[in-house]
């Protein structure tokens, strides 16, 4: 854990690796995009995660992307968990979530890109709502200003995310 103005906070951290990467221009680019979420968590959403900060090793292999813990699994493993069957709550929940996400990212006038179950991390929050489950849209890595003109070299690529409790 960290501190956040005198709290003790739940940390999640992002590994972007070099190696994994096609080449250095698009390492560069997918750190650039982790990066441009942190001047979006100063006006934070609960449905975003808050970026504290990122990290890159001295030899630039290696960068490390430090936010608040959104949840132990995400909504693609939920998913088959339950069957891949959920209540008419949920699925409101699920929507109103996202759509707040992605509200809040477009009035930053950024795209988020890669919307998906695997991009969603899901949380349950004992004392809210009965338990209710809260979902948290992550991954920045296509994360695109809504002016600036697409890329055509759309690539996928693994990360690894540990928590840090």
């Amino acid at each position: 854990g960290t501190v956040d103005e005198g709290k003790i906070v739940e940390l999640a951290v992002k590994t972007i690796t070099l190696s994994k990467m096609p080449n250095e221009e698009i390492y560069d680019k997918l750190v650039r995009h982790e990066k441009s979420a942190i001047k979006v968590k100063k006006h934070s959403s609960m449905n975003i995660p808050i970026v504290y900060g990122t990290w890159t090793s001295q030899d630039r292999t290696e960068t490390k992307v430090f936010m608040s813990y959104a949840g132990d699994m995400d909504l693609n493993e939920y998913l088959k968990k339950e069957n891949f069957t959920i209540g008419d709550d949920h699925a409101l929940w699920l929507t109103k979530d996202l759509a707040k996400a992605l509200e809040h990212l477009h009035k930053h006038k950024k795209m988020h890109r890669d919307v998906k179950p695997q991009n969603v991390r899901v949380k349950r929050f004992a004392r809210n709502q009965l338990g209710r489950l809260h979902h948290t849209l992550c991954d920045f890595s296509f994360l695109r200003d809504i002016e600036e003109e697409t890329d055509t070299d759309f690539v996928m690529y693994m990360s690894s995310y540990d928590v840090i409790v």
